[in-house]
């Protein structure tokens, strides 16, 4: 005769891996996000000191009359 409380056993952890798996997949999403977000600032941020070096430069070479 087969114990049916162990099929409930089973059941309950293949549930729990099936969640499990859903977490990790959610986790793998928000960090190619979080990756993307970062490697973006980053980029702007290396735009913004390229203009502000080359607009100090500017000055240095170009002073305006007072």
């Amino acid at each position: 005769m087969i114990d049916k409380t162990s099929d409930c056993g089973c059941d309950d952890l293949r549930r729990r891996i099936r969640e499990l798996e859903e977490k990790v997949n959610h986790l793998r999403i928000s960090r190619r996000v979080l990756m993307n977000l970062v490697e973006k600032t980053e980029m702007e941020k290396k735009k913004l000191y390229e203009e502000t070096t080359v607009r100090e430069f500017r000055l240095i070479e170009f002073p305006k009359d007072r």
